[in-house]
């Protein structure tokens, strides 16, 4: 079932993401086609309102002197060409064109067949003309003008041919289309790899929280059966003494205190999964702390046979800025651990050190250690090294994970290594 849904999720994440780039570019396509149709013309659309607005320096030139006496002669075999104009100029009577370019035949055929009511009047346009079997495409300015010399003439069309730009652009066009869609082709084999890389941690949570789910249940069923049994061997003997009964009152209150505790981790977990443990840091005397609670382990020590010591490095500072109570329920989680996993005349030692910006609680005790096929998931929720001892200790396979939990909140890390000669150690290191 989880490979059907996680194929299912996958799917969903690649449509998606397929979906989410076809968009991009899309978008990202349009605005690169806007932009290059907006700036294309804009040079010549300046050259053609420049002139537009101050034809006077045209007029008085030489050039169009000589347009003026070609135009006002009956000779059709004039010299009618007029050079160095990169920008053509028709004047306009009220009906007909008269024609200024530079020996432009084509141009010519194309606005003898224009006509004046097809112009635009005062508005920078384009213009689409047929001349000789070929389509020109012009940008235009048709504007008024007044020539003294000449009273018949009362329009100036400024225009420029643009087939070349045409061209670019639709060459652009074709390039950026063509890249659109080959960046998008190349996306859909990212998609597939995102989507698989995007599941891979949805998948492993979810098996994780499967597990814990099965786990938790399998812890929960454990005790409840037993209190059920316990209380309903009272009520087969209903007048009996609540002495006759010690035992079973007894075991009943034994299996509610683990499932107490058992709550009470499955509650810290639960909270750090959200990351709301509180870590309210102060200046506290860890020294101080640590001997209190390792005086406590002792007398504990001495009634199991076991031996607990503490070790303080010369260095290390009276006073460090922390969590008091995550400090404690640390170092408990670790004491509590190590006891339950010696034997008799084992000992255990905790270790504080002080090194640059750094300080370091370590645990180490003389038992059997932990395989190092082991040692990787250690800290996973309800994760034993042996599940025969669990009955034996009254453990979940929960303190560990708290104690990285707690560990990860007070920004550092904590880490399991072999004890020399043989045994554990666990180091949690934390900043001053």
């Amino acid at each position: 079932m989880l490979d059907e849904l996680s194929k299912k999720q996958k799917m969903r994440f690649f449509i998606q993401q397929i979906i989410a780039f076809a968009g991009i570019f899309l978008l990202l396509t349009f605005i690169v086609l806007s932009v290059l149709k907006q700036t294309a013309y804009l040079e010549i659309d300046k050259r053609i309102e420049s002139i537009s607005k101050n034809p006077k320096p045209f007029l008085n030139n030489s050039k169009f002197e000589k347009f003026k006496n070609w135009f006002s002669s009956s000779d059709e075999k004039a010299d009618r060409s007029v050079e160095d104009f990169s920008t053509n100029i028709i004047f306009w009577t009220d009906k007909t064109p008269v024609i200024l370019v530079k020996d432009d035949i084509q141009v010519e055929a194309a606005f003898k067949k224009v006509k004046l009511k097809d112009l635009e009047y005062k508005k920078k346009a384009q213009l689409a003309a047929d001349s000789k079997g070929a389509k020109l495409y012009f940008r235009y300015l048709l504007v008024p003008i007044r020539i003294d010399s000449d009273p018949s003439i009362r329009y100036m069309l400024v225009f420029s041919n643009v087939n070349q730009i045409r061209q670019s652009i639709e060459h652009s066009i074709n390039i950026v289309i063509w890249c659109m869609l080959i960046f998008w082709l190349i996306s859909i084999g990212v998609s597939f790899l995102l989507s698989h890389l995007f599941t891979r941690p949805i998948l492993k949570s979810w098996k994780k929280q499967q597990e814990f789910v099965e786990n938790a249940s399998h812890e929960l069923r454990t005790p409840l059966s037993v209190v059920q049994n316990k209380l309903e061997i009272l009520f087969t003997q209903p007048e009996g003494k609540i002495i006759d009964h010690s035992k079973e009152i007894g075991d009943a209150l034994s299996e509610i205190r683990r499932l107490r505790q058992l709550t009470t981790d499955l509650l810290t977990l639960a909270r750090s999964d959200i990351q709301v443990i509180e870590v309210q840091k102060e200046m506290i005397k860890i020294k101080e702390l640590v001997e209190n609670l390792v005086s406590n382990y002792q007398l504990l020590g001495e009634v199991q046979g076991k031996a607990v010591t503490l070790k303080v490095n010369e260095k290390f500072p009276t006073k460090i800025r922390t969590d008091k109570k995550l400090i404690q329920q640390l170092l408990v989680i670790l004491l509590d651990n190590a006891l339950k996993y010696t034997k008799v005349q084992d000992s255990v030692q905790v270790v504080l050190e002080s090194k640059g910006k750094e300080w370091s609680l370590a645990v180490k005790d003389t038992g059997a250690g932990i395989p190092d096929k082991k040692k990787a998931e250690i800290f996973e929720r309800f994760t034993r090294v042996e599940l025969s001892r669990n009955r034996d200790t009254g453990g979940f396979g929960l303190g560990l994970s708290i104690a990285k939990q707690i560990t990860q909140a007070l920004n550092g890390k904590i880490i399991v290594e072999d004890n020399s000669p043989k045994g554990t150690c666990f180091k949690v290191c934390l900043l001053k």
